[in-house]
């Protein structure tokens, strides 16, 4: 009987094999990024809000709350008044108070950019989507070589 199992074993062919565990593969994975992206959502807040400029900001950058990762960032889009929005997702267990300020933030003078989350005072926010009223703009060297140069021009 054993033998016999060997033999059919082995008249399956090397194609036939390749084929099931690649589908095998593929349908492990559809499923395993189906079941995170679930519970992401699930489990996080979602965040909005408006800025000037985001120089250098991406999308999956990271969002810190008193430097501890808390969330990244999942859309970034171009309004019609020239101004920037952000879109993303902030885990849940994190008391955010309303009045908190979301700023870009770089890591070092040449490093990432990212989001702070610099708390405020008043009452934690109590729904799934977070608008922040206060935000601080992203700015760069280049920025502020040119507020320099524009201050000394106006000395002289």
């Amino acid at each position: 009987m054993a033998a016999k199992v060997v033999k059919e074993i082995d008249e399956i062919s090397k194609n036939t094999l390749l084929k099931f565990g690649l589908i095998t593969i593929v349908i492990f994975l559809l499923f395993f990024f189906l079941f995170t992206k679930t519970n992401l959502d699930k489990n996080n807040f979602s965040f909005q809000a408006t800025f000037n400029t985001v120089n250098g900001l991406s999308e999956k950058s990271t969002v810190l709350y008193a430097g501890i990762e808390v969330g990244y960032v999942t859309q970034i889009t171009l309004l019609e008044n020239n101004k920037v929005r952000i879109n993303g997702l902030i885990k849940n267990e994190i008391p955010i108070p309303s009045d908190s300020i979301l700023q870009i933030n770089t890591d070092g003078i040449f490093g990432k950019k990212y989001l702070n989350i610099v708390p405020g005072y008043d009452e934690y926010f109590v729904s799934k989507d977070i608008v922040f009223k206060y935000t601080s703009d992203s700015y760069t060297m280049d920025y502020l070589a040119r507020v320099l140069e524009n201050n000394i021009n106006e000395k002289n």
